[in-house]
This record gives structure tokens, C-alpha cells and sequence, in this order.
């Protein structure tokens, strides 16, 4: 399943990014009003340029007015939508990161996939495979309890 399964098939596209524009106070009123923890940063083309954490957000130091580029965490680990999951989950353990931004061929923000997207999928996968007829194995096969 993870080696079959592409990005495309499980991440979120309706991404709610910042602008890069926005100041650590948008950042702020953003991340406390979701339930979502990392949001990426893009330019007026749509191109990732950063990625802002709720940790970021809530950094100390940090003055409302300032730019999102002061706290935001530069050079982005993404993926592409035709990478599979077993891609996306090795990138997510060596880089220790839970959401991956998706981005095509020109660099342009077009989902983001976390770890909890892949295991919904393969929740999925299982029920499936559990609804099957002969999932189950024969009864003389079966351990009989003693």
C-alpha cells in the first residue's frame, strides 16, 4: 500500500497558507483559531518559500509586528504529488518533520500531506481488506481456544 499509494491520492489540498507578506501577529491569531500545527509561508505566485510552526508562532521574542520570515523555518522539505508514501513517511522520519508541503512541477503550493493523512489511508486500506470474504482464515486453520 505504501509503495502503491501516491501523495496525490491521500493529502489535503485546501491549504490555508500565509502570505509572505503576513507579520508574526497573523501567524498568531491564525494558528490559535485552527487546530492545525505548521502552515506554509508563499510568495504572490504561490510558491512555498517557508513553513510556520505553532511553536514558531508562539516563540518568545517574537514582536507582533514583525515579518513571518523572522520566525518562519526557511528551506522547506516537501514532496510532489506523484511521490508515494513510502517517499513521504521515509522523508518524514530522516527529516523528524509531521506535514510535508506538496508542490508541482513549478514549484507551486498544491496540498500538504501529514502523517496523520497517511495513517488515515492506511485505516482505510485495513477496513477494506478486512470487508473482504476470506479475510478470515478456515476454521481448521484457526487456533481452537483450550
Amino acid at each position: 500500500m505504501f509503495r502503491t499509494t501516491r501523495v496525490r491520492d491521500v493529502m489535503s489540498t485546501n491549504v490555508t497558507s500565509l502570505s509572505e507578506d503576513a507579520t508574526v501577529a497573523d501567524a498568531r491569531e491564525l494558528i490559535q483559531s485552527s487546530t492545525h500545527n505548521a502552515y506554509p509561508v508563499v510568495d504572490a505566485d504561490g510558491c512555498i518559500t517557508d513553513i510556520v510552526s505553532r511553536g514558531d508562532a508562539m516563540m518568545e521574542g517574537a514582536e507582533p509586528a514583525d515579518p513571518i520570515g523572522s520566525i518562519a523555518t526557511p528551506h522547506v522539505v516537501t514532496v510532489s504529488p506523484d511521490d508515494t508514501l513510502l517517499d513521504a513517511l521515509n522523508i518524514m522520519m530522516q527529516e523528524e518533520v509531521d506535514h510535508l508541503p506538496v508542490i508541482d512541477r513549478a514549484e507551486h503550493l498544491v496540498g500538504i500531506c501529514t502523517r496523520t493523512d497517511v495513517l488515515r489511508a492506511r485505516a482505510r486500506q485495513m477496513e477494506l481488506e478486512q470487508r473482504q470474504r476470506g479475510w478470515r482464515p478456515p476454521m481448521r486453520m484457526r487456533r481452537r481456544a483450550e
